[in-house]
């Protein structure tokens, strides 16, 4: 598998530059833009794993912005929901933050306060959370099609399915199989899976 991506959206070349050498040589390829016009154009023509997104820069009109970054993740959640967003601020932005979650964002990183590891771990979590929901949805309509069959599917058939759409490793998939369980989503009986809904 490929390094993942992120896009950083942030007006400050010194936070841009700062990013770059933190992910230089890592498992991610970083790519950034430095208002919202040019963060748009990039998210509406290439694919990310996530994006990193300030709160206040230059907006749609090229006019700065205390909630630039909050349009920018309304727009970016009405044409790509999936895709995971994390949010930066100043420290006294942390309830504009929060409020970003409401919307949608899955994290938030303070900008003055963060550490290296501290930024990896959030965009670490945050992208193996988001492969796991969309490894969980493909698992489902698998389950669904064959429900409409009236049929058990077996674990592993499901397993070879859905690696020859995208390649995943057995063991996330086995993980992905146990928290639908225990959430009750599925039920496995021996090496068949069904859906309970």
């Amino acid at each position: 598998m490929g390094k993942k991506s992120i896009l950083l959206i942030d007006d400050e070349k010194i936070i841009r530059e700062e990013f770059f050498d933190i992910f230089h040589d890592s498992e991610y390829t970083l790519d950034s833009a430095s208002n919202s016009i040019e963060g748009k154009k990039k998210l509406l023509s290439s694919k990310y794993d996530l994006v990193i997104l300030d709160i206040r820069m230059p907006d749609l009109n090229n006019c700065f912005s205390e909630s630039a970054g909050i349009d920018l993740l309304k727009l970016l959640k009405k044409n790509k929901p999936q895709l995971p967003v994390i949010m930066l601020s100043v420290i006294n932005e942390a309830k504009i933050a929060v409020d970003a979650m409401k919307l949608g964002a899955s994290d938030y990183i303070i900008k003055d306060s963060f550490t290296v590891e501290e930024l990896i771990d959030k965009v670490e979590s945050t992208t193996e959370l988001n492969e796991e929901l969309i490894l969980q949805n493909k698992i489902e309509n698998i389950l669904i099609y064959n429900k409409d069959k009236n049929e058990k599917f077996d674990k592993y058939e499901t397993y070879k399915t859905i690696q020859s759409i995208s390649p995943i490793k057995l063991s996330k998939y086995e993980k992905v199989l146990d928290k639908m369980k225990n959430e009750g989503i599925i039920k496995i009986d021996g090496s068949k899976i069904s859906l309970l809904n």
